[in-house]
């Protein structure tokens, strides 16, 4: 068992950047459909609010009722939670696909790079307008 976990591992190792692109399109779909998802429960939401309202009102007009002994309770459980989604929603209408943003990486890359410029520098490799445009500041002697 312990032999075919690590041959997974080594796998997954190996062939990491072509399962990740395996994974793309499933991942966008994904995060496509969640984003309709959240959109339908919120128009869900209005709908039994609405539909409360009116239920509400015919309630109120029958004779000896009243709406807040008689009609529908005026909340319930999920409402909190559905009118965040909402506001979520209006602030983030959508749902950003679960794939790598590389920040880490391509951090590392510019790191990697000013320091390469600057060793490049020191030995006087590198001429001071390459320097400059890499964004890196070079002081002509």
């Amino acid at each position: 068992m312990e032999r075919a976990q690590a041959e997974a591992d080594s796998f997954q190792a190996e062939h990491a950047s072509e399962l990740l692109e395996e994974k793309e399109a499933e991942a966008r779909t994904l995060a496509e459909n969640l984003t309709r998802a959240g959109l339908e429960v919120v128009q869900l939401h209005r709908a039994y609010r609405a539909m409360r309202t009116d239920i509400d009102s015919l309630v109120a007009a029958v004779p000896g009722a009243t709406s807040r002994a008689d009609g529908p309770a005026p909340s319930h459980p999920w409402e909190d939670h559905l009118r965040a989604l909402e506001r979520t929603i209006q602030e983030n209408p959508e749902v950003p696909p679960p794939l790598p943003q590389w920040a880490g990486l391509k951090h590392r890359q510019v790191q990697d790079n000013a320091n390469r410029l600057e060793r490049e520098k020191r030995s006087g490799q590198t001429p001071a307008p390459a320097l400059a445009s890499t964004g890196q500041w070079a002081t002509v002697k």
